[in-house]
């Protein structure tokens, strides 16, 4: 199976982009409106805050001119006198009046503020839940991935964890589903990995009657893999010393590229000590490239077992705490521009969106979209956020001149965002 333009020349990608499109809009647009909504909701909050000031800075104008009042009006008075002492009891009176009356009004607008808060927090709950439904799959090439593993402290299985960061500039946080994996979905040993007895140098020692000291071994086949993180560069490994006491064990270090393996030995009380680089010798790095080796197809299980979105940064701000959620569509559409631009010009139709599938056998099967179904969607969203969508010129209007004659590749050259891509191998082939 392959996929074609609409000119039945050949896509680049080879994915369906428009799939991707329309799973894009009905994220964007449900989450702008959101947006715009806990817009809205804030300035509301802003204005209440704003009234309270306002109102207390008015109930403390008066106060001060009745009693200033009162007080002129009885000055002349002895304070033994009736009035005197009728003046005094009508300021402690109205003293406590006035205070009932700003709690009164503090309490009003604090109440009407918790309500929107709370409403915000749901507005936030459902674009979280809009995200989390397109990112969880999303297919935007990697740029950059991490996953971290843990045995849990009850060790009856792990705890998975992983930070992908994409072409456009997003971090985002996932719980992965490490029941999905065949290998972690239970505590593993490195035997379960790489079979037979394995006895790892991990120091040496004075031995008795030996003027030379002897290289001091751990066994660790039988060893529980109690952490395990992978990056782009490294691959960690932290394995617990069967029958050992505390955290006794090994931590390894294994390199993606070029570079020799690094171990640790690691004491009950988890202080790691540095193995020497010449105990280890040529046959210890086989055995340790083996045991990476085996480990990488787990690992991309793991990678794709993305069950729930914990968090979206967009250079280290979390997305709607910080408001920049307009920032990540105009990303992603900057993204996707260049691509659905080439695709409306290779379109049979200038109102569609067209995309052929070439199966096995020679037969074709044709994937497109209305133009006009997609600006529908876009229109429902306030005039101040429907711009974002521009560098994907879905406009109709905009895709011929007065003549009807549709823009050239070249001529719509300037239009085109360009963001640069460059996909990581290990997570192209998790996107896949």
């Amino acid at each position: 199976m392959r996929y074609l333009y609409g000119d039945l020349s050949e896509f680049p990608h080879q994915d369906n982009t428009l799939g991707l499109l329309q799973r894009f809009l009905d994220m964007a647009v449900s989450s702008l409106k959101l947006h715009a909504a806990i817009a809205s909701s804030t300035v509301s909050i802003d204005e209440d805050r704003a009234f309270v000031a306002d109102a207390l800075s008015e109930i403390e104008e008066f106060e001060k001119h009745v009693v200033s009042s009162i007080e002129a009006a009885s000055s002349s008075y002895a304070p033994e006198d009736v009035v005197a002492v009728l003046a005094e009891g009508a300021i402690s009176n109205f003293a406590r009046y006035m205070k009932e009356g700003r709690s009164r009004v503090v309490s009003k607008v604090e109440a009407r503020i918790k309500a929107t808060e709370q409403e915000i927090q749901k507005f936030q709950a459902q674009i979280q839940k809009h995200l989390r439904a397109f990112f969880v799959s999303s297919g935007v090439p990697v740029s950059n991935n991490s996953l971290r593993i843990y045995l849990r402290p009850e060790g009856d299985g792990y705890h998975a964890e992983s930070e992908i960061q994409d072409v456009i500039g997003l971090d985002c946080s996932y719980k992965l589903d490490a029941g999905a994996s065949n290998f972690f979905s239970a505590p593993r040993k490195v035997s379960d990995l790489v079979p037979g007895r394995w006895d790892l140098p991990v120091g040496t020692r004075k031995a008795w009657l030996k003027k030379d000291p002897v290289v001091e071994c751990m066994r660790i086949d039988d060893a529980m893999m109690s952490y395990v993180c992978d990056d782009e560069s490294s691959v960690q490994i932290q394995l617990l010393r069967r029958g050992g006491s505390g955290q006794e064990g090994v931590f390894l270090l294994g390199p993606k590229s070029s570079g020799r393996f690094l171990a640790w030995r690691i004491d009950a009380g988890g202080a790691r000590l540095p193995v020497e680089p010449d105990v280890l010798g040529t046959e210890h790095d086989a055995q340790l490239t083996q045991l990476f080796k085996s480990l990488q197809p787990h690992l991309v299980q793991l990678y794709r077992a993305r069950s729930a979105l914990t968090a979206v940064r967009i250079e280290g701000q979390e997305v709607l705490s910080s408001r920049r959620l307009p920032e990540l569509v105009e990303r992603m559409v900057h993204f996707l521009a260049p691509t659905i631009v080439e695709i409306q010009i290779r379109s049979p139709a200038s109102s569609e969106l067209c995309l052929k599938v070439e199966h096995e056998g020679g037969r074709r099967e044709e994937i497109y979209i209305r133009k006009s179904d997609l600006l529908e969607k876009i229109q429902t969203l306030p005039p101040a956020l429907r711009c974002v969508f521009a560098p994907l010129h879905l406009d109709e209007t905009g895709n011929s001149d007065a003549s009807g004659r549709r823009p050239s590749l070249r001529e719509l050259e300037a239009t085109r965002p360009v963001l640069a891509t460059h996909t990581h191998p290990q997570a192209t082939e998790e996107e896949d």
